[in-house]
């Protein structure tokens, strides 16, 4: 399997955890059978990334790379959202399209697994991690629109936050980036201002600390929402996770967020506890707790001797996450895994 192969097996996996996979291959082609609520149809993946699925559309046309692996992403999981309404499912997560296989699963941590999840973290995917925080060391601040665009667009696509889908576009190529990059570079004064009160940030963070990521990521978050469109039920799409990434990028000790760690990491917590912190008005509700979470994992895991960082225990979740939601056949890449 090549590495654009890889990538793009993890991108489809964390599009759809309530579909187990099967990987197959045909030539030099890696092919995807799904088993979930609804039949699935066969996902081939070429040697450059590039996806064909059969889709059956108004015109029953078949559809290559992002369309129809799109469509067919919407279709199910519209499908999988109103089931799971009708069956009041989701109600723990606040997710009711993942479905009930990702809820009813319980997680606890495990040495083992983390130290695994370590080890494959530093071989495949430490060094592209490690030019990320190289930039956003280099080019700190947002005064100059070249190194605003240079951090935006590669901390975006690389961990496929979905901050595009939530701008509406204005018709043109990549408006929907564009507008976070202007809106970033304008309001450039205030952002560095909110970056320069984390940079004291002790390692463990202290409570006072983490009230203080929470409410910079609250402010960060209130910027973007000025330009987010809104869901079907009106109401704003939040950009929890670009921003936490974003963040992340700039300070290491800040947490990334994904919806998937999220789900893993309220099932480890629940017999370990989180941490008492005050908790901002401002802040988003789901990434404070998130938060609270991870530094009590945090602690935990530094407890029993063991090496520990955010970005080990965010990459530990996901490969956790993983663990349960590819057939055992299937290689497990985390680099396309975000659910946002």
């Amino acid at each position: 399997m090549t590495d654009k192969q890889r990538e793009m097996v993890a991108k489809i996996v964390a599009g759809r955890p309530d579909v187990v996979f099967t990987l197959g291959r045909k030539g030099n082609k890696v092919t995807m059978n799904g088993k979930g609520q609804l039949p699935w149809p066969e996902i081939t993946v070429g040697a450059q990334g590039g996806v064909t699925i059969w889709v059956r559309s108004y015109d029953e046309s078949k559809k290559t790379a992002f369309e129809g692996a799109l469509e067919a992403d919407q279709l199910l999981a519209g499908q999988n959202a109103r089931d799971a309404k009708k069956n009041a499912l989701g109600t723990e997560t606040g997710h009711p399209e993942i479905g009930r296989n990702l809820i009813s699963r319980k997680y606890s941590f495990s040495a083992e697994n983390y130290e695994r999840s370590r080890k494959e973290y530093a071989e495949q995917y430490q060094t592209l991690d490690d030019y990320l925080y190289r930039l956003c060391q280099e080019l700190p601040t947002h005064s100059s629109r070249l190194s605003v665009n240079a951090k935006v667009y590669i901390i975006s696509r690389t961990f496929m936050t979905q901050i595009e889908r939530m701008v509406p576009s204005k018709g043109t190529q990549a408006s929907s980036i564009s507008q976070v990059i202007e809106l970033f570079f304008k309001r450039s004064h205030e952002l560095d201002a909110l970056f320069i009160r984390l940079a004291g940030i002790s390692d463990p963070p202290s409570t006072s600390n983490l009230a203080d990521i929470l409410e910079v990521h609250g402010a960060i978050t209130g910027m973007l929402l000025e330009i987010t469109g809104k869901s079907a039920k009106g109401k704003a799409k939040s950009p929890r996770s670009f921003v936490a990434k974003y963040m992340h990028f700039h300070n290491p000790l800040i947490p990334p967020y994904d919806d998937y760690a999220a789900t893993v990491l309220q099932s480890i917590t629940q017999p370990i506890g989180s941490i008492p912190i005050s908790i901002p008005i401002t802040a988003d509700a789901d990434y404070a707790t998130y938060v609270r979470g991870l530094f009590s994992l945090y602690r935990f895991v530094a407890a029993q001797g063991l090496p520990v960082t955010v970005r080990s225990l965010d990459y530990y979740l996901l490969w956790e996450h993983y663990q349960h939601s590819v057939s055992r056949e299937a290689e497990t890449p985390l680099k396309g895994k975000s659910r946002g």
